[in-house]
C-alpha cells in the first residue's frame, strides 16, 4: 500500500490533522496516513485489503450519487460529501468528505483523494440542540393550550372594561400591572390603547429599580407621576394602587398626551374599576390554577403505572379508577363504579380489608402496607398499598394507591432459592469426596470386624451401622448433584423417550404400592436434555407424588406443547401441599417426611435451571400438579 508522492506532499499527507487516503478507481486503498486509521480504527495492512465502500454506513452508500457522477465526468474538480461511516468497532461516525480526482496529462483518472474532516461531535451537539429545540416547543404548545383554554370569557370583559373606561376619560392609555414574586416585580397584565398610540411600559420591572415612585404607589391612594422622556411621551400619568389585605397587588395606569387633571370623585371610580378588574384577574387565574391543577391529576392518575382507585367518602361509592387498575384485576370500569366500599371484598382479603378500614379509622392515612389484591379470575397481586385523605371539588374522598409488587416478590423468592443452592452447590462441589473418604474406610472395617466370631452375636448392630453408612452415603450423592459445576452431557433426544424408558420402572413401584400410573404423551420435537439428569428429575418427582397418596391413588404423567414450550407435568391424587410451607418447597434439607433428606425438590429445581427449564406446583385437596416448562423446542443448550 503505497503511492509515490511529492515530497512536499508527503509532509502535508502523512501529518494532515485530517484523514487523508489514496484509492484507486476501484475504491481500493493505496494509502493512508495515520489520522484516517485512527478515524476508522484499522491499520494500513488492515485497510489495504477493503474497500472504500465497506467503511460507508449501508444506508449512505448512495449518498450523492449525482455529485460522484459530476466528478467522474470532470464538471466538477471535488465532491463534497457530509455522510456516515463505520468504526471497526461499528460505532457509527460522522464524517466531512471532500473527493478529488488525479488525472494523467491525457486526463485519464489515475487515483481518487479523499479527505475526511471528523464531525461526530459536532453531529451529537446538533442533535442534542434539535431534540432540546423539538422538547422545548412542545413544552410551550402544550403551556400555551392550557393558558387559552375559555375561562368564562374574562379577558374579553377586562378588554372590554378598559376600552369604555378609557373612551370615556378621553385617555390615551389604560393598563393593569401586578405585582408578583412577593412585591418585588410587576409586569403589565393588560392594556388598552386608542388607534395610533404605541403601547406604553410593556417590560416587567423591579420596585427597586424606580424606588420613588414605589414608595409614593404605597404612600397614596393616586398620584401624577410625570413621564415626558419615557415611551408614551404623555404630559401625565395617574398611578392608582390597588390593595387587598393591606397590601399591594398591583396598580391601574392611566395616561394623556393632553395633560388633563382628574377629580378625586374620578380617582374613587377609577380606582374602584381596577379593584373589579383585579378580582376579575385573580378568579381567572384561581380557575386556570384550579383547572391545570385537575389536568395535571387527572392525567396523572391516568398514567400510573400504579393501581389506583378514588372512593367517595360520603356515600357515593367508587368515583374512578386508572387504566392500570383495570388492566392489572381484569374488571371493567362498569363493574366497579359506584360500588359502596362494602362491596369492594371480592377485591381483597377479608383480614387485609378489615386492617385498612381499622386503620383509616384511627389515623385517616395509610402507607406501603403489604396486601393481596384479587384479580376478577381469582389469581392473588401482592402490592404495597396507600391511602390519604383528597378533597375533589367540596367532596371528602381516598385515594387509594396500590404499587403491584407480584413479580418483585417471587423475583425476591427465586433469587434467595439460588443463593440457596449456589451456595450448597460450592459446598457440594468441595466437600462431598472428602466426607466419602473416611466413610468407605469405616463401612470396610466394619464389613472386616463383623466376620470375626467373636461379634457374631452381633451382626445385626453391625448390619444396621453399615445400612446407615450407606444411607449417608446416598445423601451425599444426591447432595453432590446440587453441585452448579458438576459436567452435564446435553443430547438431542425426545423427553417421550426418557418417560417411556422409566415406565416399566415406575410401573413396578405404583403396583407394589398398590397404586396406578398412567401416561398422557402428547407430539413433543427433540430438546437438548441430558438423559440422566431427567431420568433423576422424573423419578424425583415420580417418588413425592408416590408418597403423598393413599391407597389406590393415580398419578399421571403427561407432555404437551405450550405458546412454543415443552411441558412436562406430574400430577397426583394427594393431600395436596399446605400453604404455609408451599414456599419452602425446593429448599435444601427441607422436608416434612421422617426419613426424607430434603434435597429431592431442591435437585429438581437445579437440574431445572441447569436445562433453562422453570418448575410450577399447583397443589390442593385433591392433590398436586408439578410443571416443568422447557423453554422453546430445541433452544436449550449446554
Amino acid at each position: 500500500m503505497c503511492t509515490k508522492l511529492p515530497e512536499d506532499y508527503e509532509i502535508v499527507f502523512d501529518f494532515a490533522a485530517i484523514g487523508m487516503a489514496l484509492l484507486s478507481l476501484e475504491g481500493e486503498f493505496l494509502r493512508v496516513n495515520a489520522y484516517f486509521c485512527q478515524f476508522f480504527g484499522y491499520d494500513p495492512i488492515e485497510l489495504s485489503k477493503l474497500l472504500f465502500s465497506k467503511l460507508v454506513h449501508p444506508e449512505d452508500i448512495g449518498l450523492g450519487f449525482q455529485e460522484i457522477q459530476k466528478l467522474l465526468s470532470g464538471e466538477i474538480p471535488t465532491c463534497h460529501l457530509e455522510n456516515r461511516f463505520v468504526h471497526k468497532t461499528g460505532e457509527i461516525k460522522w464524517g466531512l468528505s471532500s473527493v478529488s480526482l488525479v488525472r494523467d496529462e491525457m486526463g485519464i483518472p489515475l487515483y481518487s483523494i479523499v479527505q475526511i474532516q471528523d464531525i461526530t461531535a459536532r453531529k451529537r451537539v446538533e442533535d442534542n440542540l434539535s431534540y432540546r429545540v423539538e422538547f422545548e416547543r412542545f413544552v410551550t404548545t402544550l403551556s400555551t393550550g392550557f393558558i387559552n383554554c375559555p375561562v368564562d370569557k374574562i379577558d374579553e370583559e377586562i378588554t372590554s372594561a378598559l376600552e369604555k373606561i378609557g373612551k370615556f376619560l378621553r385617555v390615551d392609555c389604560i393598563f393593569v400591572d401586578q405585582f408578583y414574586e412577593e412585591g418585588r416585580k410587576y409586569k403589565k397584565v393588560m392594556e388598552w390603547n386608542p388607534p395610533g398610540i404605541t403601547p406604553f411600559l410593556t417590560q416587567e420591572l423591579t420596585v427597586e429599580a424606580v424606588p420613588g415612585w414605589y414608595r409614593k404607589l404605597s404612600e397614596k391612594d393616586g398620584f401624577y407621576y410625570e413621564e415626558k422622556e419615557q415611551n408614551l411621551k404623555a404630559q401625565l400619568l395617574l398611578n392608582i394602587p390597588i390593595t387587598q389585605a393591606g397590601e399591594n397587588v398591583g396598580f391601574i395606569g392611566v395616561a394623556s398626551h393632553q395633560g388633563q387633571s382628574f377629580s378625586e370623585e374620578d380617582i374613587r371610580l377609577i380606582k374602584v374599576v381596577g379593584e373589579v378588574i383585579f378580582s376579575a384577574i385573580q378568579r381567572k387565574q384561581a380557575e386556570i390554577a384550579r383547572r391545570n391543577s385537575e389536568q395535571l391529576i387527572a392525567a396523572a392518575f391516568a398514567a400510573s403505572p400504579a393501581l389506583m382507585m378514588i372512593l367517595s367518602m360520603e356515600g357515593k361509592g367508587v368515583i374512578d379508577v386508572n387504566d392500570t387498575f383495570i388492566e392489572v384485576l381484569g374488571y371493567d370500569r362498569s363493574e366497579l363504579l359506584n360500588k359502596q366500599s362494602g362491596e369492594l371484598s371480592e377485591l381483597i382479603r377479608q383480614s387485609d380489608y378489615e386492617h385498612i378500614y381499622e386503620t383509616l379509622n384511627q389515623h385517616g392515612t395509610i402507607l406501603n402496607r403489604e396486601i393481596e389484591l384479587i384479580t376478577k379470575s381469582g389469581i392473588k397481586r401482592t402490592c404495597l398499598f396507600s391511602a390519604e385523605k383528597i378533597m375533589i371539588g367540596k367532596e371528602m374522598c381516598l385515594l387509594l394507591v396500590s404499587q403491584d409488587i407480584t413479580e418483585k416478590k417471587c423475583l425476591e423468592k427465586e433469587m434467595a432459592r439460588l443463593e440457596r443452592l449456589d451456595l450448597i452447590g460450592q459446598m457440594a462441589a468441595g466437600i462431598g469426596h472428602e466426607i466419602r473418604n473416611p466413610m468407605t474406610t469405616v463401612r470396610g472395617y466394619l464389613q472386616y470386624i463383623s466376620k470375626k466370631d467373636k461379634y457374631a452375636d452381633e451382626i445385626e448392630t453391625f448390619q444396621l451401622m453399615i445400612e446407615e453408612l450407606d444411607r449417608a452415603n446416598e445423601i451425599i450423592t444426591e447432595y453432590l448433584s446440587l453441585s452448579q459445576d458438576r459436567v452435564v452431557d446435553f443430547k438431542r433426544i425426545n423427553l417421550n423417550t426418557i418417560i417411556q424408558h422409566l415406565y416399566p420402572i415406575l410401573s413396578v413401584h405404583t403396583k407394589m404400592e398398590d397404586k396406578s400410573i398412567e401416561l398422557n404423551l402428547g407430539s413433543l420435537p427433540e430438546l437438548y436434555l441430558d438423559k440422566k439428569e431427567l431420568c433423576q428429575l422424573i423419578l424425583n418427582l415420580v417418588r413425592n407424588g408416590l408418597e403423598a397418596m393413599p391407597i389406590k391413588g393415580k398419578l399421571t404423567i403427561s407432555t404437551y406443547i405450550q405458546q412454543g414450550n415443552v411441558i412436562l407435568e406430574v400430577e397426583d391424587q394427594g393431600r395436596g401441599i399446605p400453604n404455609e410451607i408451599k414456599d419452602k418447597v425446593g429448599t435444601p434439607f427441607f422436608t416434612t417426611k421422617l426419613n426424607g433428606t430434603g434435597l429431592g425438590m431442591a435437585i429438581c429445581y437445579s437440574i431445572a435451571e441447569r436445562h433453562n427449564a422453570l418448575i410450577d406446583l399447583q397443589s390442593g385437596p385433591q392433590g398436586t400438579k408439578v410443571r416443568v416448562k422447557f423453554q422453546g423446542a430445541e433452544e436449550v443448550k449446554a
